[in-house]
């Protein structure tokens, strides 16, 4: 119960400098979890249990997987994951119930003010923004992705281009 308390007054200090909805603990502290938006960008935050017992736990939205490219998609937030990893660091998955890819992570509470959080919890939405536009891929692997046709069509001609014979004139001789 201490971390709760904790996770309570972290939440509080946040909810001071930012325009988020009162804290309640209704149903009890044990059960607490608190959806909240910011920057358009859904969160979950509650208190964490067992080996994270001193911290918040946090998921954010980031989306959809795209359905066009799904598998780069994916192979760009495993290196995501690559990237981050550490302690004290979040990482991406896939929310079993819907579908939708999460960044997760477990927070200490010891020493982090409301303003700390509330940047954080910004900077994790400008990602996510980042994410729904981009899915983290680069440019060409956007445009390739968004019109496959197109790109098979591209392929297609420079194939035949290359394969084309000079054009011969009535005397049968390259023009």
């Amino acid at each position: 119960m201490k971390n709760v308390d904790a996770c309570l007054r972290l939440l509080g200090d946040l909810r001071r400098i930012t325009d988020l909805p009162p804290v309640s603990t209704e149903g009890g502290k044990a059960d607490l979890v608190l959806d909240v938006t910011v920057d358009g960008i859904g969160f979950s935050l509650m208190p964490g249990a067992d080996d994270n017992a001193d911290c918040l736990l946090l998921f954010c939205e980031f989306g959809e997987l795209p359905q066009e490219c799904s598998g780069l998609a994916m192979r760009r937030l495993l290196e995501a994951n690559l990237v981050m990893m550490g302690a004290g660091r979040p990482g991406f998955g896939i929310n079993f119930a819907t579908g939708q890819v999460l960044l997760s992570g477990a927070v200490r509470v010891a020493g982090l003010t409301g303003e700390q959080l509330a940047h954080m919890l910004h900077h994790y939405a400008g990602r996510a923004k980042e994410w729904r536009e981009t899915y983290f891929l680069l440019e060409e692997e956007r445009r390739m992705s968004a019109a496959p046709s197109q790109a098979h069509a591209r392929a297609a001609e420079m194939m035949r281009r290359s394969r084309k014979v000079p054009a011969t004139g009535a005397a049968g001789k390259a023009e």
